[in-house]
């Protein structure tokens, strides 16, 4: 579902807020560093048997006093001093840059104009950015067939009423309702896979996977695909999850970006803690 927005997610300002402390940090490290830094400064001449090192200085003659090889130390020193002073008065523009766009930047001003309306008026109204509760409800909305149940299969029904098909899908479908993430179970998704597995063919058909859970991170606005693999200790399941992640990196879904992905043998159940940390790290 393409849900219209005209404006993209918020900036995140406490990225933002962290790219002004480590500024403000590698400032005052430099102006430690400039305090104790030789006075003058390095002139180098360029000819055609190498270069030559010169220490200016008020009391030094005009083009300064030759530095041998010998006195690197010091050539270093004055070196590091004159590109310390450049990046120093950098920094700081770029630290006043970022501190102005922090005090100055409002986004919530622009979101609630929106916010704000009388209902009878908001309902005709369509919005630069859906508040995020609105977002989440109508890509909710969508109707879709899943794959269905077998008839022999085990009863299991998430905190919602929803029948899944394994206690870690469970797991999985419960920590996302409780962390209010939206998710659906079983999502149609048209993927491309190779005709010939080995590759002599490279034509390609499109087919329909369903993955386990299609989710939605309503703060960035992006999808995620969540499999959970529950047979690792089985030969032939391996081979088929390796075939799942060729055909998922080949359609430009990658671990970390659109993909996420848990693993379990007999012996090595599914860890609830495990669950709960990747929907924190990538649907919060």
């Amino acid at each position: 579902m393409n849900i219209k927005e005209l404006l993209s997610p918020d900036v995140d300002l406490s990225s933002l807020q962290a790219k002004a402390e480590e500024l403000l940090a590698a400032i005052e490290t430099k102006i430690r560093n400039l305090k104790n830094a030789p006075e003058g400064r390095l002139r180098i001449a360029q000819r055609e048997s190498g270069a030559y090192y010169y220490h200016v200085t008020d009391t030094s003659p005009e083009w300064g006093d030759y530095l041998p090889q010998t006195e690197s130390k010091t050539i270093a020193r004055l070196a590091q001093k004159e590109y310390d002073q450049t990046v120093l008065t950098e920094m700081q523009r770029e630290l006043k840059a970022v501190d102005r766009f922090l005090k100055s930047f409002c986004p919530k001003r622009l979101h609630d104009i929106f916010e704000k309306l009388l209902p009878a008026r908001r309902k005709f109204v369509q919005p630069l950015r859906l508040p995020d509760e609105e977002y989440a409800e109508q890509w909710l909305t969508v109707k879709y067939s899943g794959k269905g149940m077998a008839a022999d299969a085990p009863l299991l029904e998430t905190s919602r009423g929803e029948r899944v098909r394994s206690k870690s899908e469970v797991i999985i479908a419960d920590t996302l309702d409780r962390l209010k993430i939206p998710y659906r179970y079983e999502f149609p998704h048209q993927l491309k896979v190779r005709r010939n597995s080995r590759g002599r063919d490279s034509s390609r058909r499109t087919i329909t996977f369903h993955p386990d859970f299609t989710c939605l991170n309503i703060r960035t606005r992006r999808e995620f695909i969540w499999e959970h693999f529950g047979r690792m200790d089985d030969p032939e399941y391996i081979a088929e999850t390796l075939g799942k992640f060729e055909t998922y990196t080949a359609n430009g879904i990658f671990p970390g970006e659109s993909l996420i992905f848990t693993m379990e043998t007999q012996e090595c159940p599914l860890n609830p803690a495990t669950v709960e940390a990747l929907a924190s790290k990538f649907l919060l």
